[in-house]
């Protein structure tokens, strides 16, 4: 079930400290750095979500920035805490939704750095709802070894977005 993030902040600032420079997650952090886990005052710029079981364990965040004047949504934000799990998938795809159906955003863009393991269900999860890979970056992202990674550009725009709901 989606929570606001802002209900599980001490959760969430311990977690990211502690995943800060696990190797698992070093495609989330692109180019080395990290910040303080910080909640966004406000809905205004940023929406974020987590994702948590029947327990009220929180399974993984979902956030995206948003750009009103042009009514988009943005630098989506999404990571799984643990293993892949149907609840996470359910909240990804119900946040997707309310993107574009309650808050009636026109567009959703995200990026990913080329070889994170996500890559291939955020291809799938694009083409699936109508969406489109804009193209690569190369080696723009600096990972914490070091190394550098392409990156991808996806979007969705609304009105695909509800042509793949109507056509399932």
């Amino acid at each position: 079930m989606l929570q606001p993030a802002a209900l599980h902040v001490d959760f969430l600032t311990r977690r990211f400290t502690e995943i800060a420079f696990e190797d698992k997650y070093k495609y989330y952090f692109p180019m080395g750095y990290r910040d303080k886990f910080k909640i966004v005052e406000g809905t205004w710029t940023r929406h974020e979500f987590v994702s948590v079981d029947r327990e009220g364990n929180v399974l993984g965040y979902i956030a995206y920035n948003i750009d009103r004047d042009c009514m988009v949504a943005h630098s989506l934000c999404i990571i799984n805490f643990g293993k892949e799990h149907v609840i996470f998938s359910k909240d990804l795809a119900h946040a997707i939704r309310e993107v574009f159906e309650k808050f009636k955003f026109r567009k959703l863009r995200w990026m990913v750095s080329v070889g994170n393991p996500a890559e291939r269900h955020y291809d799938r999860m694009c083409v699936r709802l109508g969406g489109r890979i804009i193209g690569i970056y190369e080696k723009e992202d600096k990972l914490i070894d070091g190394t550098y990674a392409d990156r991808k550009e996806y979007e969705i725009m609304r009105d695909r977005y509800l042509d793949s709901r109507v056509n399932k």
